[in-house]
């Protein structure tokens, strides 16, 4: 029979940490030759990015997905972003 565990069974113990401060912690992660600075996708889905939070995130050195609907919108988007020269649109 298979063990299950539940939020009852598990604690999380608090522990002495290394640092001092939240910003002596580095988040971000290398995929790649690039380096983005959170290890965090958002959803490609078309509800969750679109061009307007696609261009933020690059131009603040953030990875994204763009979802694969509207691809007659997308062919736009593409060039424009290509245009702007971020290192990592491919």
């Amino acid at each position: 029979m298979e063990n299950v565990f539940d939020y009852e069974d598990i604690q999380l113990i608090p522990a002495k940490c290394v640092v001092t401060s939240r910003s002596e912690c580095d988040t971000s992660v290398t995929l790649g030759k690039h380096r983005f600075k959170i290890p965090v996708v958002p959803a490609n889905m078309q509800t969750i990015i679109d061009e307007t939070i696609a261009t933020k995130l690059a131009e603040n050195g953030y990875f994204y997905i763009m979802h694969r609907f509207e691809p007659q919108k997308r062919a736009a988007f593409i060039k424009t972003m290509m245009d702007k020269k971020f290192n990592f649109v491919y």
